[in-house]
């Protein structure tokens, strides 16, 4: 089973766009008009970054939960896609 990356999912207005975002991962972003369509393009960027790296180890340090709530919608355990979509 391939390793999950936790994924914060935020929109900035209610009728905007989706945007994902990995804190393990700085960099590695998503973007969608619907949620599903963010999460997919979220699993498409983990598959793109992990590409040709080892993965990456468990944080080990806390992340300042002030800095990721404005504007969050949902949080998402995600695994790199395989292509196949």
């Amino acid at each position: 089973m391939p390793r999950t990356y936790l994924a914060l999912v935020h929109q900035d207005d209610a009728d905007g766009p989706f945007g994902v975002s990995f804190p393990e991962l700085p960099g590695c972003v998503g973007l969608g008009d619907t949620l599903e369509d963010a999460l997919a393009s979220g699993r498409d960027a983990l598959a793109f970054h992990l590409e040709g790296e080892p993965a990456p180890p468990a944080p080990a340090g806390a992340f300042r939960v002030d800095d990721l709530l404005e504007g969050l919608v949902a949080v998402a355990q995600l695994a790199p896609s395989d292509g196949a979509g």
